[in-house]
């Protein structure tokens, strides 16, 4: 059995860690087995990989301690390389490759790179370390993989996207966990105290650099101007909460807004939805927008950001960062949407399926 070394997963959910749960728990144990290596105390579906066999083991972060860092990762490669076929390093952008470079130095016969994002929220010195860390990522990695071209084009050059040592990653989804039900929306509104109200819908990190949740408050103050009884269901956790909660109350939207955290039952508050907002200022592709439009919801995100492949029905709508809130607004509420029902055949046609993209994935991993 050929056992790979995840890394690059948070301690929260998001949608890597979701692309990457997914792979996982399509893979067959007898033939391929994974560990992670993350530097959080907790990670996602912790409990569920441990069932698994996955082992996680954690070191310093560079943020707390450069030093530490780099001598707990050498000395975890000199104990352990010898167990890994491959290291699947997951990223946002090319601050810190040294898992890759120390795997490289270990001799792990496969090291892949998987780009996330399309752009960097950071300063100006960390962006240029990133466009540094790209001229020598080709030496330093074996596999180049994105989850969508755009992402591809953050992290690699021109030779790298024309070989074949480049793939594209679907960020894939069970399509049938994300089905549009008429019965699970008349319950869910219900418990919500919601009748026939205006409905939006976000779901995501609280990140105002990535997310950019408070032009997204912004929006939904235009929108109450229209609809006044509408609803906003904000369904995530981050590290921004609190200056979230700020701006709710600065824009005096409270009694409007409904503020979740992180929640497992996602499909059924989508189902609660009317329409699904994502105006990201970075976004590799938007998995949730795959789930939103699986479950037939009119989506509306952010256009020369969010990839043009997320666009796989009629009911998304790409709109500039440039415009307004009012605008924004506007759009939203004079869409019109005809009989909504669940899109799953369209997901499944354009490659979004996780059963048929794992298998993909899988035998990228081992040969």
């Amino acid at each position: 059995m050929k056992r790979v070394l995840v890394y690059g997963i948070s301690g929260g959910p998001g949608g890597v860690e979701t692309v990457v749960k997914n792979i996982i728990f399509n893979a067959d144990a007898s033939e391929i087995g994974f560990d992670i290596l993350t530097f959080y105390d907790n990670i996602e579906y912790a409990d569920e990989y441990k069932k698994l066999g996955v082992n996680i083991y954690k070191i310093t972060s560079r943020s707390e301690n450069p030093v530490k860092n780099k001598k707990e990762l050498k000395e975890f490669f000199r104990e352990n390389s010898s167990k890994y076929y491959a290291v699947w390093c997951n990223l946002a952008e090319l601050i810190n490759i040294d898992v890759l470079k120390i795997a490289k130095k270990y001799r792990i016969k496969k090291r892949i790179i998987h780009s996330h994002s399309v752009a960097s929220t950071r300063n100006k010195l960390l962006t240029m370390l990133h466009y540094f860390n790209r001229i020598f990522i080709g030496k330093i990695a074996t596999d180049f993989w994105s989850c969508s071209l755009p992402a591809g084009k953050w992290f690699y050059n021109e030779k790298i996207l024309n070989s074949d040592r480049f793939m594209v990653i679907k960020n894939a989804i069970y399509p049938e966990k994300h089905l549009f039900n008429e019965e699970i929306r008349r319950s869910a509104r219900e418990e919500l105290g919601i009748k026939e109200e205006l409905v939006v819908g976000h779901v995501g990190r609280l990140s105002i650099g990535e997310k950019n949740t408070l032009f997204l408050l912004e929006i939904f103050k235009e929108i109450l101007k229209v609809k006044p009884e509408a609803k906003l269901l904000l369904v995530g956790d981050g590290r921004d909460k609190q200056i979230v909660d700020e701006k709710i109350r600065e824009l005096q939207i409270e009694t409007a807004v409904v503020r979740f955290g992180h929640r497992s039952d996602v499909n059924r508050l989508m189902n609660a939805m009317d329409v699904f907002v994502l105006p990201s200022k970075m976004e590799g592709l938007g998995i949730v927008l795959i789930e939103a439009q699986s479950c037939g919801l009119p989506c509306f995100t952010s256009a020369d950001v969010v990839p043009s492949e997320v666009k796989i029905t009629e009911a998304l709508e790409f709109i500039s960062l440039y415009k307004t809130a009012e605008y924004w607004a506007k759009e939203i509420v004079s869409f019109k949407c005809n009989d909504r029902c669940s899109k799953t055949e369209e997901i499944v046609k354009a490659g979004y399926s996780i059963k048929e993209e794992s298998k993909r994935v899988l035998e990228l991993l081992v040969n």
